[in-house]
């Protein structure tokens, strides 16, 4: 009976044990992401991501400047405008929340602008003499 008993209070105490090891009612954790303070250019795509510990999350919250922009695990940031972004990420469950902040530097579009369609013939050069008084390529002129 000793013995018995001896066998019931350690599996009794494995199982507590083991319980608070695994928390499963707890609230979600950021632990690691791909956000981090970045640079991009104007039309590139940014793709977010959160790693995040916990089985349970139930919402996310992606936001751009203070404002709601996806509530889906994975966020595509395209920005249109050069400028200093801030993104959060925020999840949650019933038991709780937790979230992340970044700043996004978002610089000019990256143009190339060459003379491709300035037509020379072979050994020629350009100097506005034909009276045009400029040439354009893209939106620069020349």
């Amino acid at each position: 009976m000793k013995n018995l008993l001896k066998h019931l209070w350690a599996i009794t105490f494995l199982a507590f044990a083991f319980a608070s090891c695994y928390d499963e009612n707890s609230a979600p954790e950021v632990i690691s992401d791909n956000l981090t303070d970045t640079i991009i250019h104007v039309g590139n795509e940014l793709i977010l991501e959160s790693e995040i510990k916990s089985d349970y999350v139930f919402n996310y919250e992606w936001y751009i400047n203070n404002e709601l922009k996806s509530s889906q695990p994975v966020f595509v940031f395209t920005p249109v405008i050069s400028g200093e972004y801030k993104v959060k990420v925020l999840v949650e469950n019933k038991y709780g929340k937790d979230s992340i902040e970044s700043i996004i530097t978002v610089l000019p579009r990256i143009l190339t602008i060459d003379f491709e369609n300035l037509t020379l013939g072979s050994n020629n050069y350009w100097n506005g003499s034909d009276g045009t008084g400029s040439f354009s390529s893209g939106i620069a002129n020349f």
